[in-house]
């Protein structure tokens, strides 16, 4: 949430329209972001949990 809304608040604050097409986007990237970040976490638990 907090992404999305300094994605857009940037957009809004430098005077720029943002389209549905790049919210979209925005949407998809942080979606993509929190995914990957999600997986590395669980990676390193796993990682920690069979050094024991």
């Amino acid at each position: 949430m907090r992404a999305l809304l300094i994605a857009t608040l940037r957009n809004l604050a430098c005077g720029k329209t943002m389209t549905p097409e790049a919210f979209g986007e925005e949407l998809k990237n942080i979606r993509q972001n929190k995914h990957t970040s999600a997986a590395q976490l669980m990676q390193q638990y796993q990682d920690k949990e069979t050094e024991r």
